[in-house]
This record gives structure tokens, C-alpha cells and sequence, in this order.
């Protein structure tokens, strides 16, 4: 079933119509929902006289987080990572306050959601790698806002307010205590995605194009994004795809050299980065049902299970 705002298109195109000019971007041509939308954010294809924009209404993202992720995206593009940048207003700002929300218009980066092939899954490793290289300023410094140390504080607050299915909340529990270890080791940090998933990032073809979708993007374990990218490029029907994962970790170590450190959590962090994922839903669903951000958790926390009997392929510094 197709996402439905909660308000109607000709709300959302007179908003529009009504910030055009603090941009100078010509008059008026079309606004078109996209056809693919996220959890947090309503993006629209925003075409005027002088161009093809991206608009992004922020329906729930703080506007701390929206300022915080504009800044860093102008300063990643100076550094050469690919990306839509945001686009400054006339007077100099980014945000737009509008009837239904924070408002930020980006470049359009023509491209879409990739196959999964290991060529896919190698372009997309040397790309993250050349982020994780990027030096992070004092000034963008950010933690992430989900962390082993809230998995388990998140943990118990599903027993206490007797979430259902119990059966997901022990599950979740249980995988978190077993990879906690892991997670706490002291890792190299910087730049981090958090959802490096197929829907963030574009591609013609098997040529990776940009990564999308910052919000969350904060200062933490390196590994965090290469375990997320696990789940979401190298997986089929519940199963790891071997020829995705090496290619993944591949790509990447032609960049940036995995750690001793990292690759001995590896397994017990590519199980986190499911974990982690499955947090953000499980939070969501303390404050709504949604049966579709269920089965997502539920997925992702079964594959935590699978991985911690059957393992993963083996991988090394020299992979």
C-alpha cells in the first residue's frame, strides 16, 4: 500500500507556490509525490522554471536535527562525497516552516534504488569508506541517538509496558545482551550514515550515484554502517548472500582497512546492525501500531538470531 500524507497534495503545492520566491527559482511548473517515501520524511519532485528540485517536508525529525543535517551535508559535499545538497535560501537559510512541517528543498540527483548484485554491493563499500575517511569538525560533532547502551534501557521499557507480541520483546532482549560485549568495544569512529539501506542510496544502473537521507547521520563505530549496509544489500530471504557481503567488504577495504579489533566483533556487530534498526520500528511502535514496521522488526531481529547459529562468511584485512 502507496504511503498517504497526512494532508492533501493542493495543501502541500500552495506551500510551495508560497516559498518559490525565497529561492529565485523562476515560477511554478509541477509538484509530484515520489513514488518511494520513508518513515520520517514526504519527498515530492519540485519542478520550476529554472530547474528540477527535491522537496522534503520532515515529519518526524526535530528541527535541531534538520538544522544539524543541512550543515553537515554543505560541508560533506565541499569534501567530495557524493550527495544532494541542500539549497540555501536567499537570505541564507535552509529550513522552511510551513503548514505542514519543516520544508528543505535539495538538488535532484537523477538515479534510483539499485538491484542487489555483488558490483552493487563493492560500489557501495568504496563509497562509504571514502565518508568514514572524511575528518569530523568539533563543531558537527554529534552522538547517535541510538546506542547499545538505549537498546538496553529500550529493552526493558517493552517488558514493562508489556509490549506485544512478548515473544518479539524477549528476542530483542536476548540479542542485545548477547552482542552487547561486542558493541562496547572501543572502535575506530567518525562520519556514520546509520541507514545505509538500498531506499538511501541512488544508482544508474550498478554505478552507485549519491547517498541520501541524512538525518540521522551522526558520530559512532565506523563498523555501524558497514553492519547496517549488511542488512540492507546482502541479504535474500533471510539468508546472507556470500558473493554480496565479500564484494561489499571488498570495495571497501580498497579504501579504508578494517581493524584487527573490527573484524574479530564483526559477526556479533553485523547482528547489531539489524538490532539497531529493529530499535528505531520497536520505538515507533510504542507510540503506534503500525503492522508493517512489525514484520520490519520482526525480520530484523530473527536475523540476529540466524546469524549468531549459522555464522556469517569469514573475512579478513587482506579481503
Amino acid at each position: 500500500m502507496a504511503f498517504q500524507p497526512p494532508w492533501k497534495l493542493e495543501a502541500i503545492v500552495q506551500s510551495s507556490k508560497s516559498l518559490i520566491a525565497d529561492y529565485n527559482l523562476g515560477d511554478w511548473v509541477a509538484l509530484t509525490p515520489l513514488s518511494h517515501q520513508g518513515y520520517a520524511n514526504y519527498n515530492l519532485k519540485f519542478e520550476t522554471t529554472r530547474g528540477t528540485f527535491l522537496y522534503r517536508i520532515c515529519m518526524d525529525v526535530p528541527l535541531e536535527k534538520v538544522q544539524h543535517e543541512v550543515e553537515v551535508l554543505e560541508y560533506l559535499k565541499k569534501e567530495g562525497i557524493p550527495l544532494a545538497a541542500p539549497l540555501k535560501r536567499i537570505d541564507g537559510h535552509f529550513i522552511n516552516s510551513t503548514t505542514e512541517g519543516n520544508v528543505v528543498l535539495y538538488e535532484f540527483i537523477n538515479g534510483s534504488e539499485p538491484p542487489l548484485s555483488p558490483k552493487v554491493a563493492e560500489q557501495l563499500g568504496k563509497h562509504l569508506a571514502q565518508l568514514h575517511l572524511v575528518p569530523v569538525p568539533a563543531t558537527l560533532d554529534r552522538e547517535n541517538s541510538i546506542s547499545i547502551d538505549k537498546s538496553e534501557n529500550l529493552a526493558e521499557l517493552l517488558f514493562r509496558t508489556g509490549f506485544s507480541p512478548p515473544l518479539l520483546a524477549s528476542l530483542f532482549s536476548e540479542e542485545i545482551d548477547r552482542v552487547a560485549s561486542s558493541v562496547k568495544e572501543p572502535l575506530p569512529q567518525g562520519w556514520v550514515h546509520t541507514d545505509v539501506v538500498p531506499d538511501n542510496t541512488l544508482y544508474e544502473g550498478e554505478r552507485f550515484v549519491a547517498f541520501i537521507d541524512f538525518e540521522m547521520i551522526c558520530q559512532d563505530h565506523l563498523l555501524l554502517d558497514l553492519a547496517v549496509a549488511v542488512q540492507g544489500f546482502c541479504f535474500d530471504e533471510g539468508r546472507v548472500s556470500e558473493d554480496r557481503l565479500l564484494a561489499l567488504i571488498d570495495g571497501y577495504q580498497s579504501v579504508r582497512r578494517l581493524t584487527e579489533k573490527e573484524l574479530e566483533v564483526w559477526e556479533d556487530y553485523v547482528c547489531f546492525g539489524g538490532l539497531f534498526l529493529a530499535h528505531w520500528h520497536l520505538e515507533q511502535l510504542l507510540e503506534r501500531s503500525n503492522e508493517k514496521q512489525l514484520h520490519r522488526a520482526h525480520e530484523l531481529i530473527s536475523r540476529s538470531v540466524m546469524i549468531s547459529k549459522s555464522g556469517l562468511p569469514k573475512i579478513n584485512s587482506s579481503q
